[in-house]
C-alpha cells in the first residue's frame, strides 16, 4: 500500500482549487494530483505520462461555480485487446489467482508476472515497476470479476486496476478502474482497449457517492468562494 503520508513528506501536500469553468491544465502540486471545488461536487485531477483522469470523490451542490465534467483517458492509443487475451490464456495455467504489471519496455507493453504468491481467493505480490507499470490486472480463479474491500485497500497507486474473473469460461469476465492514490472510478473496457474482445463487463462497485448539499446564504448577495 502507498504511504502517502511519507509521500506527502516529500513531495508536499495536493493543491485546492475553485473552478471557474477556465479549461483545467495539468496538477500544479508536485504530487502529480489536485483537487478542484464544482458546481456538481469535489472532484480530484491526477495526471501521469500514462493517464489524465478528473473524476467526482465528493458529490454536492455549490451554487455560484459551473460543473466540472468527468474525464478519464489514457494518454496513448488504445491498446489491442488481444494482449488482454494473451494474459487471461496465461491465467488458465493456474489455479489460484494471480497478479501482473502492464509494463512499457523497448516501447511496447507487456503483460509481466511479478513476484508473488496465493491461494484460489487472494495474492501476495511485491512491484518494483511502480514508475514504468501503466497497470495492474489480478484473476479471480471461478469468481466473476469485481473489487473487493482488499483491493481498494491494496490500490493505493496511480494507474489502471484491472480484474479478469471466471478464467475458465468462454468468456471470461472483466472489470476496470482507475485509481488515484486511494480514490477509484470505474470505467468501461473500451477505455483503454480497442475493443472488448472475448470479454464480458465485471461486476464494479457503483461510482455513486452519498449527496451532500452546501447551501449558501442567499443574504450574502453575489456567492464568493474563498479558500
Amino acid at each position: 500500500m502507498l504511504d502517502t503520508t511519507a509521500l506527502e513528506n516529500l513531495l508536499g501536500k495536493p493543491d485546492h482549487h475553485i473552478y471557474t469553468g477556465a479549461p483545467i491544465g495539468r496538477p500544479t502540486s508536485r504530487m502529480g494530483f489536485d483537487y478542484w471545488m464544482a458546481g456538481n461536487g469535489i472532484f480530484i485531477h491526477g495526471e501521469n505520462r500514462f493517464i489524465r483522469a478528473i473524476f467526482k470523490i465528493a458529490d454536492c451542490e455549490i451554487r455560484g461555480l459551473p460543473d466540472i465534467a468527468q474525464e478519464i483517458r489514457p494518454k496513448h492509443s488504445k491498446i489491442p485487446i488481444s494482449l488482454l487475451e494473451s494474459a487471461a490464456d496465461d491465467m488458465r495455467d493456474f489455479d489460484r489467482e494471480v497478479m501482473y504489471n502492464l509494463v512499457l519496455s523497448d516501447k511496447s507493453l507487456t503483460f509481466r508476472r511479478i513476484p508473488q504468491s496465493g491461494t484460489a481467493s487472494n495474492v501476495d505480490y511485491n512491484s518494483d515497476d511502480y514508475g514504468s507499470a501503466l497497470a495492474d490486472l489480478h484473476s479471480h480463479c471461478a469468481l466473476p470479476a469485481f473489487f473487493s474491500h482488499t483491493d481498494d485497500s491494496d490500490e493505493q497507486g496511480f494507474r489502471w486496476y484491472m480484474v479478469i474473473g471466471d478464467v475458465w469460461k468462454p468468456r471470461p469476465t472483466f472489470a476496470i478502474r482507475v485509481g488515484v492514490h486511494g480514490y477509484h472510478c470505474g470505467v468501461s473496457i473500451t477505455t483503454l482497449f480497442d475493443s472488448v474482445g472475448k470479454f464480458d463487463e465485471g461486476l464494479t462497485f457503483s461510482n455513486k457517492l452519498p449527496p451532500v448539499k452546501v447551501n449558501l446564504a442567499d443574504s450574502l448577495g453575489a456567492n464568493r468562494h474563498v479558500i
